[in-house]
């Protein structure tokens, strides 16, 4: 059934070939709505061309310290929504060709969405190439281009369930438009496209997934230490472990990172360090991290205590647990002051903590101090929920429950039980896994029902068998006693004597 819109007119706001009337693209969020991405355009200046659907709060801060403003959208009802929040842009909405002219230069040019949402599905089909030269084109010489580009090659892609054959929205007509073999797939390939650029380019790789992007690195292709850096920060936000697990020990992190940012004649971020988290910049030297004050040294392979812990538990290594656990809390114990721990060693969660043969370090500090046993417990409840909620490999007896196990935990740890523990117990929940993720959690939970009715059906086998036992030396012994005197009723007696 067609939809009706209402089309309105904004001073702003000019209509041109290619228009889409019945779309929204804002609904989705893309990199620009993220902070560490919208920061790489912090210096921009100038007359600025944005192209695609950017974040309306990131195009309003761009617009108040810019001569003039251009956005380039396809659909109507986003250019409506940017035209009224950011007043002094002029929106542009159809095809670039016709709404910019091929000698358009500008003092900076912005395109931090995938191109695949700038083409119109009324304009002729254009490669990756050539619609990316288009944008680049645009820029004055020296003038800089920030330009994103998603990996379909990404974790994010390669374990999420997203098939583009089933999607059937209307953002989802002609999906493979612009993913087509002119697109940079590999780390190798988006160098060779950089480099016939001619240009100044600096690559940021951007993760662990396109819409959520907890860091932003650089120089990841000649420094191993900093693609180890990264895979730690990764694993700290909170996604599936194994898959980055096995990219980090494969020392491919930069092959498998969600897309990349690519600065042309951009100004020399070198200084501010090879990794970009919210919390700042971290510079690396050798196998060393440091941001401000803080120095910490880069794991092997991106191996945080989170992924020591998988690997025991996976291996039913309890004593191998139990040490980590132990050596994990006493440092704990040793930097808490009254009970309270400091908010530099307040995030004790496992995926941020990283323990050395001779000392346990901390990725990055709490927001503020809290209280030794708030601390501990809910790191022990996140390792218990990331473990249940990935379907992954455990020692514990499948008739344990949540709250046992979560003691158990924090026995192996040395660490007293709290009157209110249950108030740690997480239920496990849909926290974005991908469709194989889920998939694990269900067998895994199929696995201990199985289990558990097998024991069930075990313990009647055992207690059938063992009243049939007693009800045949019940008769036994009636027999013996009554002797040769049993009377012709005797079977009914029995069954009467039996079934009191």
């Amino acid at each position: 059934m067609a939809r009706i819109v209402e089309l309105k007119h904004y001073e702003n706001v000019r209509l041109g070939r290619g228009a889409m009337q019945n779309w929204v693209d804002l609904d989705v969020d893309g990199p620009s709505w993220n902070p560490l991405v919208a920061a790489l355009a912090d210096d921009v200046r100038g007359r600025v061309l944005v192209v695609g659907p950017h974040d309306p709060g990131f195009l309003k801060a761009l617009a108040e310290r810019c001569e003039s403003l251009t956005v380039v959208v396809r659909a109507a009802q986003d250019a409506g929504t940017i035209g009224t929040q950011v007043l002094s842009a002029q929106v542009l909405v159809g095809n670039l060709a016709d709404q910019v002219g091929a000698d358009e230069k500008f003092d900076a040019v912005i395109a931090l969405d995938d191109l695949y949402r700038v083409l119109s599905a009324e304009s002729a089909d254009t490669t990756w190439a050539e619609l990316a030269a288009r944008i680049v084109g645009h820029a004055a010489p020296g003038a800089p281009v920030l330009l994103a580009i998603e990996n379909e090659r990404g974790l994010h892609r390669t374990t999420d369930v997203v098939d583009p054959f089933a999607m059937n929205l209307d953002r989802d007509w002609t999906p493979f438009r612009t993913w087509d073999a002119s697109r940079p797939r590999t780390p190798e390939q988006l160098a060779a496209w950089t480099h016939d650029l001619g240009r100044p380019v600096r690559v940021w790789s951007l993760a662990p997934t396109w819409r959520r992007v907890d860091a932003i690195a650089t120089d990841l292709d000649r420094s191993s230490a900093a693609r180890d850096l990264l895979g730690a920060f990764v694993l700290r936000g909170g996604v599936s472990p194994l898959p980055w697990r096995s990219a980090a020990l494969a020392d491919r992190i930069d092959e498998v990172v969600s897309g990349w940012v690519v600065v042309v004649d951009g100004p020399d971020a070198a200084p501010a360090g090879p990794l970009r988290s919210a919390e700042g910049d971290w510079q690396v030297a050798d196998r060393t991290a440091r941001m401000g004050d803080r120095v910490v040294a880069i794991p092997e392979g991106g191996r945080t205590a989170l992924i020591d812990l998988i690997e025991h538990a996976a291996n039913q290594d309890t004593p191998a647990m139990r040490a980590t656990l132990t050596r994990w809390y006493r440092e704990l114990t040793d930097r808490a002051v009254g009970g309270v721990v400091p908010a530099a060693y307040a995030d004790a969660r496992l995926r941020n903590v990283v323990v050395h043969d001779d000392r346990v370090e901390f990725l990055l500090p709490a927001a503020q101090d809290a209280p030794l046993a708030d601390v501990a417990w809910s790191a022990l409840a996140d390792l218990l929920t990331t473990i249940q909620s990935y379907g992954l490999k455990h020692p514990w007896p499948t008739a344990m429950n949540r709250t046992t196990r979560l003691v158990a935990l924090g026995a192996m740890a040395g660490a007293p039980r709290p009157d209110d523990v249950g108030r740690w117990v997480e239920q496990v929940r849909d926290r974005g896994q991908s469709r194989e993720e889920l998939l694990a959690v269900v067998m895994r939970q199929q696995d201990e029902i199985k289990s558990v009715w097998a024991r069930m059906r075990w313990d009647e086998k055992e207690y059938a068998t063992f009243v049939a036992k007693t009800n045949v030396r019940k008769a036994v012994r009636y027999a013996k006693k009554q002797g040769t005197n049993l009377p012709k009723d005797a079977t009914k007696r029995v069954l009467r004597k039996l079934s009191k």
